[in-house]
């Protein structure tokens, strides 16, 4: 992985970054890098392969989780639309790595795939190209990076602002070699 190259594409209005979450806590950052994808959790609901309208996947979540409310599964909806039919080959994506404060920038490799059995069964493959560290970014940046959903996507300002330093820093991270957890005891 060490001949990664930054292939960041010129922003325009409709190239905003994706932003895909790591698990509660950034718990599943290693598989996310070293197995170069990005998914989410709701595997229960089987492959969703075909799906588009919005309604079409609330219906789903319904029938799994009935006593969820109706607000919680049209969040949940929403993020699976995005990363089942909504986000595409080439569009380019960003996870955190919270505990060394770094955010992991990559381009999309991949249609949607269902994992059967695996945590975060809905995925998409990702070429990771390197990562930064959050200081190199403004507050307002920061700030859309720490929304709380779990898929969502920069604002164009935000974006513009990632792919401009990723690209001055030229030096990017190799995925695979993320900050050790240590445990005291």
């Amino acid at each position: 992985m060490s001949d990664l190259r930054v292939e960041a594409a010129e922003p325009t209005a409709s190239s905003r970054i994706w932003f895909v979450r790591a698990g509660s806590r950034g718990s599943e950052i290693r598989s996310f890098l070293a197995d170069g994808f990005v998914g989410i959790a709701w595997g229960e609901t089987g492959a969703l392969t075909g799906l588009v309208d919005l309604r079409a996947f609330e219906e789903r979540l319904i029938a799994v989780y009935p006593t969820r409310s109706r607000r919680t599964l049209t969040a949940w909806a929403a993020m699976l639309r995005a990363i089942t039919a909504t986000m595409a080959r080439g569009d380019d994506i960003m996870t955190i790595e919270p505990d060394a404060r770094r955010y992991w920038l990559g381009k999309i490799s991949s249609d949607y795939q269902w994992e059967q059995g695996a945590q975060l069964a809905h995925r998409r493959g990702v070429r990771w190209s390197g990562s930064l560290d959050r200081a190199h970014l403004s507050e307002p940046t920061l700030h859309c990076l720490g929304a709380i959903s779990t898929v969502f996507r920069l604002s164009a300002d935000a974006t513009q602002e990632v792919l401009t330093t990723f690209r001055t820093l030229g030096a990017p991270s190799v995925p695979g070699r993320c900050t050790q957890r240590t445990s005291n005891g």
